[in-house]
Order: C-alpha cells, then sequence, then structure tokens
C-alpha cells in the first residue's frame, strides 16, 4: 500500500507541475490569440498577483495541489 501511494505521489506531482504550467501558458497564448474580456480579466489578475510574490506563490500552490490531488483520483478510480 504504501509502495502504491509513494508512487503514485512520485508520478502525479511532477506531472501536476506541468499541467498548472501548460494551462498557464494556454490561458497567456489564447489571450495573446484571441483578446476578449474573460481572458483579459485573467490576465490582469495575474499581472496583479505577480505585484505580490507570496499571493501569486500560494495561488500557484493551490492549483498544483488540486490538479495533484485530481490526478491521484483518477488514477485511483479508472473509469472502465
Amino acid at each position: 500500500m504504501k509502495n502504491k501511494l509513494t508512487f503514485s505521489l512520485a508520478f502525479a506531482l511532477p506531472l501536476s507541475l506541468v499541467i498548472s504550467l501548460v494551462l498557464i501558458g494556454c490561458c497567456v497564448l489564447f489571450y495573446a490569440l484571441y483578446p476578449t474580456t474573460l481572458f483579459e480579466f485573467i490576465l490582469w489578475k495575474i499581472i496583479a498577483l505577480s505585484s505580490q510574490p507570496w499571493l501569486m506563490f500560494s495561488s500557484f500552490l493551490v492549483v498544483y495541489w488540486l490538479t495533484s490531488w485530481g490526478i491521484l483520483l483518477v488514477r485511483k478510480h479508472p473509469s472502465k
């Protein structure tokens, strides 16, 4: 049981980091190609967060944590 959990965490945490970075990159790229009000709002929020590094870091950790737990749940309960 412990080996399975260790393997799952070793797999899920780096994968969730990659997914988080890809999602942020896709939002920025989509805004660059198709500027809309929603993405402008998101971009201004990211800029506002970047002026406060501790808030940006904690927001990134929340996204990272949620993504890693989502991956663990999907791996634990595969659809058949």
